[in-house]
């Protein structure tokens, strides 16, 4: 009987050691497949971030992250958002990379980003909530649009008589054409609201070029992706 149990309990610790090398290696070969997956995404994405196609290096480089979530694809999307012109996408994944991967090389940078990324945004925002200037320079700005402009003043000009009968028995009076209110209060064009606008506007797009330009020539992580595979 205990020759028995002693047989039983022997064949049961030969299956459970034959059965558990073959799960690690099935669950080895799976992950070989999610990564061989997540590799080619990645691969595509180089290729199109390379030609400068932002948006489709962009797409390539999420789905690689969904298939395996390695830290270092996230920096690749965060530069494949900001050389798009998607600023805000791009600080929010450069902060995910920083969450998940502190002490990257690419940690510096991303940090630098993030930085050049906030000021950015909030200059943007301020020119869209900020009043137009040079209104408050120009009166006519708050006076009432259906206030009448003033009558402006008439000149009259005495003629001199003349020895002609022809002329001496006519009235000699002229009157002279008013001289526009608008002619004479014009403002100058430092003053005009819309010119400072303009302005402010044309600034804001050379810094959005300068932050999201140059990424197709520039070498580095700086500019570019990072290695993943």
């Amino acid at each position: 009987m205990k020759r028995s149990s002693l047989a039983a309990g022997a064949l049961i610790c030969l299956s459970l050691g034959l059965a558990l090398p073959a799960r690690a290696q099935d669950q080895s070969a799976a992950d070989a497949q999610v990564t061989e997956k997540a590799k080619a995404l990645y691969r595509k994405g180089e290729v199109q971030f390379n030609l400068g196609h932002y948006p489709e290096a962009l797409k390539l480089f999420e789905e690689a992250y969904t298939v395996k979530q390695i830290p270092a694809l996230l920096y690749n999307i965060a530069q494949s958002h900001r050389l798009a012109g998607n600023l805000a996408g791009a600080v929010a994944t450069y902060n995910a990379f920083l969450r998940t991967s502190p002490n990257s090389p690419n940690a510096p940078v991303a940090r630098e980003k993030v930085a050049e990324l906030e000021r950015l945004l909030r200059a943007q925002n301020d020119s869209r909530t900020a009043p137009p200037t040079g209104l408050a320079d120009d009166p006519r700005a708050h006076a009432d649009s259906t206030t009448p402009l003033a009558d402006p003043p008439f000149r009259i000009v005495l003629a001199t008589p003349q020895s002609s009968p022809a002329t001496s028995a006519a009235p000699a009076a002229a009157t002279a054409r008013p001289v526009p209110a608008q002619v004479q209060a014009s403002t100058p064009l430092y003053q005009k609201w819309w010119v400072w606008t303009a302005v402010g506007a044309a600034a804001a797009g050379v810094t959005v070029v300068a932050l999201t330009s140059g990424g197709n020539t520039a070498p580095g992580s700086h500019f570019g992706t990072t290695k993943v595979f």
